[in-house]
């Protein structure tokens, strides 16, 4: 049985049992199965309200501190309840985006096919490991739901590829600008 201590911010002890520790009743109980996964990982490493969050901009590629622990968790449990999960979303700040300074790229060199920032990861993250076609815009809160909240933020809508079948790529990418038509596409 997973259980899931209360100081504990990773999700991984989550997704090989249905059965995890509830820390707010402190008994173990059934987790639902899910279809769709809708988050938001940690954003304090890579925000631009964080001074030190310039140097964090492999944060996702290498899988470190909160925000690439947690994300890394997240597309675990996209892969381990694969005919499970079918779409979802990710929201993050915009600044994820932001490529890392040139002496802090790290990891992200050694591969020639994933740009350098945190959302270029993200992608391929989900592209090649989670099996899913993803797709980012760049909302403003403030605009699209008259909120309070004045920071561009990113929306990540994603699907499974085994739901999409034959449809082609550029036609997925006209479907998902539809869904946030004020959104600034990726």
């Amino acid at each position: 049985m997973s259980t899931l201590s209360p100081n504990h911010y990773g999700l991984r002890s989550l997704i090989p049992s249905c059965h995890v520790y509830d820390c707010k009743t402190g008994k173990h109980v059934t987790r639902p199965s899910y279809q769709v996964i809708i988050d938001g990982f940690p954003c304090t490493d890579v925000s631009r309200n964080n001074a030190n969050s310039s140097d964090n901009r492999t944060t996702i590629s290498d899988g470190s501190l909160r925000t690439g622990a947690v994300f890394g968790q997240i597309v675990d449990m996209c892969v381990d309840r694969d005919e499970e999960v079918e779409w979802g979303l990710h929201e993050n700040v915009f600044a994820i985006q932001d490529a890392p300074k040139p002496e802090n790229v790290g990891l992200a060199l050694q591969f020639e096919n994933v740009g350098l920032s945190n959302l270029d990861w993200i992608g391929h993250k989900m592209n090649e490991e989670a099996k899913c076609f993803f797709k980012a815009f760049g909302l403003q809160p403030s605009e699209c739901f008259n909120s309070d909240i004045s920071r561009l933020r990113l929306w990540m809508p994603w699907i499974k590829f085994r739901l999409l079948g034959d449809v082609p790529h550029d036609e997925i990418h006209s479907i998902m600008q539809d869904w946030v038509p004020i959104g600034i596409g990726f």
